[in-house]
């Protein structure tokens, strides 16, 4: 894996990363990376699901529309030490258990407005576009579940659980990050996902008029 030229590292994380990264970094931005969609097709028979009920985490497709925008967070890591244990850590995390490969795409953070006590108005100063590296699971992995209805992802994002906990935490994770970070003419592009919650809280919300046990969303 290369470091920019600064010798630095920067990691583009549009799942799990975004609220867990677990590696040390000197600086984090939300902004997000062009011409892909994101979607719930690589399967997690550890984290979010076991091998006789897999979950559903998200991988990068590329999407016609070069203009689509897929939103997260990137990292940069500095020093040699902290760039060798992301490393080692993310290949662990993200290629042996996961299933993902990594690439290099454009991370463009998003400017945020601050205005000072005089009233003016200034643009966070960052740069305006980062060389980022991404884990990508490609379809052919071992866990690669691949499209299905919207519905049957819903019923198995619902239903599964792993060793990282339930698999609609880690939607509605997403979804948070949606609400809070992505600025709401962005949302668009977060349609399948928001699609996707609204038909898992339908389900559990069924689920909870058949059973005594009620599940908390």
């Amino acid at each position: 894996m290369i470091c920019s030229g600064n010798g630095k590292l920067y990691i583009f994380g549009y799942g799990s990363l975004i609220w867990r990264p677990n590696i040390s970094y000197t600086r984090s931005w939300s902004g997000y990376i062009k011409g892909y969609k994101i979607r719930f097709y690589q399967g997690t028979t550890t984290h979010r699901g076991t091998p006789q009920y897999p979950g559903r985490v998200v991988t990068l497709l590329p999407s016609k529309n070069k203009e689509a925008r897929v939103w997260g967070k990137a990292y940069e890591v500095d020093g040699a030490e902290q760039i060798n244990a992301a490393i080692e850590h993310l290949a662990e995390r993200e290629m042996i258990l996961g299933g993902y490969k990594f690439d290099e795409v454009s991370f463009f953070p998003r400017r945020v407005i601050h205005e000072n006590p005089e009233g003016q108005k200034n643009a966070s100063q960052l740069p305006d576009v980062i060389r980022a590296f991404v884990y990508i699971a490609e379809p052919g992995n071992d866990q690669y579940l691949g499209k299905a209805p919207l519905e049957v992802q819903a019923h198995q994002i619902a239903t599964a659980v792993g060793h990282c906990g339930r698999n609609v935490e880690y939607l509605y994770k997403l979804v948070d990050f949606i609400n809070s970070e992505v600025p709401k003419n962005n949302t668009r592009n977060d349609e399948y996902i928001l699609n996707l919650w609204r038909l898992v809280k339908e389900y559990s919300h069924n689920a909870e008029s058949h059973n005594d046990d009620k599940v908390s969303i």
